[in-house]
């Protein structure tokens, strides 16, 4: 594929320098300098890389049922079998572990995943958990900054946990445990002592989005926080620089908001917030995002 190909999908897709960098696995220099013109014959191997980031493999090989989907419409989006769409969730339907499949797994088989490994498991099946790019860490750890500093000035009684922690809504339900990638816990007999593990539904979770976790954070996790008695559910969408609100506690009611807004805390009775321009200012200075 030529490089002006490459550089009308960039500009279709509104992707930044640093968006490329961090699907491809190039380094943000060979991409500025590719996009820039400075490198006119780039190596086939980096070519490929970055085409594979902008024409994701396998979206236009069938009719993709989330291809189109508006993150604007997820809260009336129908539970679906994750099985039946495994590219679109991302996960391995091929995995075994001690004669188990997909589908089969519970919160026991996850939990003796060998060291290092980080499983989420939705309704027997285990989704691998992925290193964060460096957008994700810095929006979860500058959202959680802010919103401790609330809860420590306040002398609130809620405990703030960024991802990895994992979450078992419900004590009877073994085929379920998810791993938010920001959670907040106001009812501490819900906190084990023994893991790192939360025990029931927690009152605020945060997640952001990425290719690889979108269908699952926007239908899948959604329907389950929703089920469980979450009060409030924030996804996070780095590409679009837009943050779902919904708050279930109010028949799911959903608010929209864009990087450059305060987004008030409603577990905290909207005494509470996170200013995302701060947040993406920091992203533009530190990353050129």
């Amino acid at each position: 594929m030529k490089i002006s190909d490459l550089k009308e999908r960039k500009k279709e897709m509104g992707y930044s320098n640093h968006m490329i960098s961090e699907l491809s696995g190039v380094p943000l220099s060979t991409v500025q300098k590719i996009f820039g013109g400075a490198t006119e014959a780039p190596r086939h191997e980096t070519l490929k890389k970055i085409e594979n980031a902008l024409f994701p493999k396998g979206r236009y090989e069938y009719s993709d049922p989330l291809e189109d989907y508006d993150i604007r419409r997820m809260h009336v989006a129908e539970p679906t079998e994750a099985y039946a769409y495994a590219y679109i969730y991302g996960y391995d339907p091929e995995l075994v572990i001690n004669g188990k499949k997909q589908g089969d797994f519970t919160v026991g088989d996850v939990m003796k995943l060998p060291e290092g490994s980080h499983g989420e498991l939705i309704d027997g099946v285990i989704y691998d958990k992925s290193m964060p790019t460096t957008v994700h860490q810095v929006i979860v750890t500058r959202v959680a900054m802010q919103i401790d500093s609330f809860i420590e000035s306040s002398g609130g009684k809620c405990t703030l946990f960024a991802s990895p922690v994992d979450v078992q809504l419900d004590l009877s339900d073994e085929k379920d445990m998810l791993a938010p990638d920001l959670t907040i816990v106001c009812d501490r007999s819900k906190l084990s002592n023994d893991d790192l593990i939360v025990i029931g539904a927690p009152d605020f979770v945060m997640e952001v989005l990425s290719p690889s976790t979108m269908g699952k954070d926007r239908v899948l996790k959604y329907q389950k926080y929703m089920s469980y008695g979450v009060k409030e559910y924030w996804m996070v969408d780095p590409f679009k620089r837009e943050i779902v609100v919904s708050i279930f506690k109010d028949d799911a009611r959903v608010r929209y908001y864009g990087f450059e807004d305060t987004i008030p805390i409603s577990i905290f009775n909207n005494k509470a917030s996170v200013d995302f321009s701060r947040i993406s200012r920091y992203l533009k200075e530190h990353l050129d995002y």
